[in-house]
């Protein structure tokens, strides 16, 4: 049952990525554990050449990490402890469009809590003491809405195209591992999706 778990999770990132047409410097699936991971979708979520990302990027790496989750959800109803990683990294993401890169509809082309020496790793904008608890909330409200659009778009990807996300699967519960040609031909039948 959890190498299933895992290959719906893995398989899903795969699919949403090859859907909405992700760059990826590599494609390479797998269902065996390495470290905290339970699996990898290695190197597909991003083009790691890129130094810049405008929102629409971003919004496509969010739906590419948030998949998991929400194939999770569609295929057993709840999500399991191997979606932590990836709602960390949704979260972080989501909450740097809107604190640093104005990206955000609510608070508007500023940044926030970003004062030189006073932000440092561990420090969160409410120990900075320069954010009001009004724009800490509007700030959460958002991150929240951006990761929940995000989850809300995977799902709908991957229901239109739940066949391949079991095919995936399958093919990753029988061999653990699929790159390359394997790969491509487990997900050949992705219908692409066309973003805003």
């Amino acid at each position: 049952y959890e190498r299933w778990v895992i290959a719906i999770h893995e398989s899903a990132h795969a699919v949403v990525i090859r859907s909405i047409g992700q760059k990826s410097s590599a494609q390479k699936l797998s269902i065996v554990a390495r470290g905290r991971q339970l699996g990898t979708a290695a190197n597909m979520l991003t083009d790691r050449d890129a130094t810049v990302m405008q929102e629409p990027d971003m919004r496509r790496h969010l739906l590419a990490i948030v998949s998991g989750f929400a194939a999770e959800k569609i295929e057993f109803g709840v999500v399991s402890t191997g979606v932590h990683d990836d709602l960390h990294a949704a979260t972080g993401l989501a909450r740097s469009m809107v604190t640093s890169f104005g990206m955000s509809e609510e608070l508007g082309p500023v940044t926030i809590g970003e004062k030189a020496g006073e932000v440092f790793l561990g420090a969160s904008l409410q120990d900075v003491g320069q954010v009001a608890q009004a724009t800490l909330e509007t700030i959460d409200a958002e991150v929240e809405r951006i990761v929940g659009e995000s989850v809300g778009t995977a799902e709908e990807i991957l229901s239109a195209n739940w066949s391949a996300v079991y095919e995936t699967a399958n093919a990753l519960v029988e061999h653990e591992t699929l790159a390359g040609a394997a790969l491509d031909a487990v997900l050949a039948t992705v219908k692409p999706t066309l973003l805003d």
